[in-house]
């Protein structure tokens, strides 16, 4: 019930909080950050430190689908769409420091109340300080494309 609940309330966040005209860049936005948290969660559980004995594909994988690429994503898309790109430095960090906190929040709860995470020798702090330079990595990649894209001649109302 808590995974169709945190899948039902990504999605319906997603729709109500992306207008159309950028459904396109959360779309790439949120598909740029399964790239990086996809292959870490794997890592992550290769490596011993979370284990996910509740699963939603238990025999395909090891890894949380829910968190590396449901939530994650969604919540990174969301945010990139709504990246306050006109306030000083300080306070794009401080957002940006509390946006990363909502999946770190998340997971946290799943091991507290549910048996959806086990952490061995993992903390959410560690995924908060972890989302710091995926964020920034992402924010800047998706900021370059979408600059070339336009420069290339391709209108936004096509993007």
């Amino acid at each position: 019930m808590v995974m169709i609940f945190i899948i039902a309330g990504a999605l319906l966040s997603i729709l109500m909080l992306v207008s159309k005209k950028n459904m396109k860049k959360a779309f790439l936005a949120f598909l740029v950050t399964q790239v990086f948290t996809w292959p870490l969660g794997l890592l992550f559980v290769a490596l011993g430190k979370i284990q996910y004995p509740v699963r939603l594909f238990p025999k395909a994988i090891d890894n949380s689908f829910l968190g590396g690429f449901i939530l994650n994503p969604i919540v990174f898309a969301i945010y990139y769409i709504h990246y306050p790109r006109n306030i000083k430095l300080k306070w794009r960090c401080l957002c940006t420091l509390l946006i990363i906190a909502i999946p770190a929040c998340i997971e946290f709860a799943e091991s507290k109340f549910t048996n959806l995470v086990r952490y061995k020798n993992w903390s959410p702090f560690y995924t908060w300080l972890l989302g710091i330079p995926i964020y920034f990595i992402m924010i800047k990649y998706l900021d370059w494309f979408f600059k070339n894209i336009s420069n290339q001649g391709v209108s936004k109302n096509e993007i």
